[in-house]
């Protein structure tokens, strides 16, 4: 009996040297990292981590889900611990601009470490010592893109103020309906941080911007998309719909006011005349929308002929709305 509880013991004794071995606790301090983990909380297995521009992209390789914590400092330094992060996703991108409220110097070497969250009291080992020297020869991202006049549909973006990077050349805007591709868009270039978008009323449309640096550095990332619905048209497109009133002047006489569809910012080209052709450039008159046009003296016996056409960016037009039918009646 006496042996059976002896024996009893040192099981007891060795189980509860396992537990604790097994549990491990949060250590907020890395020491030496041996890119090793020894407890049961040790599943991570690996970290990767590449600079693309001005983002880092890591990579941990783990058998289970976060939380991960990675610590970060400059090599150079001699530490062994420095800020620390807590993410959730094996895989993510961070801005060495803004690294959760921190800037990595170009030129400067940096050491990534990691470790896995298994609970509040217990974590993996630090380890997967990852360094890096952050180059400063990416093209810096352009940053708060938006649609800030809804009233003429102009995007516009901000160039970011940190030292790290180099200055645009200039930029590259993708549109399209929302949903589309990059590279099945819109394109178009811009030496200024604003365009005007030729948008459609009711359509919503995914809208992206990069920059471009020149010597070397060539294109930064796309940002976006963001989706901005349009309410009002300024795009190159003729007026789909015309109306009109009309007033007696005398027996033979009338007036008539025609109106027709518009953007309610652009220029707009107008005609009237008694033959249905189309109007040469002569016979032409230049409305600045959201206005009517009112044509005087008009015979009740002669049948007039409206055409319409929308006056777009660098004197280019949109094809016409007409003939329109307008007569006494």
């Amino acid at each position: 009996m006496r042996k059976i509880n002896f024996l009893l013991f040192a099981i007891s004794l060795i189980a509860i040297s396992l537990f604790a071995n097994a549990c491990g606790s949060r250590d907020d301090s890395p020491g030496d990292s041996n890119n090793n983990t020894s407890n049961s909380c040790a599943n991570v297995s690996g970290l990767n981590v590449v600079q693309n521009g001005e983002m880092l992209d890591f990579t941990i390789t783990s058998s289970l889900p976060g939380p991960y914590e990675i610590t970060f400092f400059q090599t150079q330094s001699g530490s062994t611990m420095g800020s620390t992060i807590v993410v959730n996703d094996k895989t993510f991108s961070k801005s060495i601009n803004n690294f959760d409220g921190y800037t990595l110097e170009a030129n400067k070497a940096y050491t990534f470490r990691v470790r896995r969250i298994c609970s509040t009291s217990s974590t993996s080992e630090w380890g997967f010592d990852k360094n890096l020297t952050i180059s400063g020869n990416f093209c810096k991202t352009p940053i708060e893109l938006k649609v800030e006049d809804y009233f003429y549909n102009k995007i516009s973006w901000k160039t970011q103020s940190f030292s790290s990077g180099i200055e645009p050349s200039y930029y590259q805007l993708q549109y399209g309906a929302q949903g589309f591709s990059l590279g099945t868009g819109t394109t178009v270039d811009s030496n200024v941080n604003y365009y005007y978008a030729p948008f459609v009323a009711g359509n919503k449309y995914d809208i992206y911007v990069r920059s471009y640096c020149s010597g070397g550095a060539g294109w930064g990332s796309w940002v976006g998309p963001i989706t901005f619905l349009a309410s009002v048209t300024t795009a190159c497109v003729a007026p789909t719909y015309a109306s009109y009133s009309q007033s007696s002047v005398t027996s033979t006489v009338f007036n008539a006011t025609v109106a027709y569809e518009n953007d309610g910012v652009s220029q707009y080209q107008v005609s009237l005349s008694t033959s249905s052709a189309t109007p040469n450039t002569s016979n032409l008159t230049d409305i600045s929308a959201p206005n009517n046009v009112t044509f005087t003296g008009l015979s009740k016996s002669s049948n007039y002929y409206f055409y319409v056409r929308k006056k777009c960016a660098n004197n280019t037009f949109s094809s016409y709305f007409g003939p329109y039918l307008v007569k006494w009646n």
